[in-house]
């Protein structure tokens, strides 16, 4: 997993992240309480370089405010979490 960029992002940032092989990929963003602000993919992806693009909206449209978040790349394998900051 690499860091996002940019970070601080305003008003969007690229999330990338390589697979070795094919499998079931969930990513999500989160708040400071580990709650989730929005689902930005949920399924497989084959081996190789990704990119998701997060614009700090959260699920039902809203863009939220300056702050920090957490994004997470969870696998079958492994799961990662990487700190982003929101700037306004």
């Amino acid at each position: 997993i690499k860091p996002n960029y940019p970070n601080p992002f305003n008003p969007e940032t690229n999330i990338s992240f390589f697979l070795k092989e094919a499998t079931d990929v969930l990513i999500g963003v989160y708040d400071l309480r580990g709650g989730l602000v929005k689902a930005l993919f949920d399924g497989k992806k084959g081996a190789g370089l990704h990119n998701v693009i997060w614009n700090g909206v959260e699920q039902n449209g809203k863009t939220l405010p300056s702050g920090v978040y957490f994004y997470s790349i969870s696998t079958d394998q492994k799961t990662f979490t990487k700190k982003m900051v929101l700037s306004k």
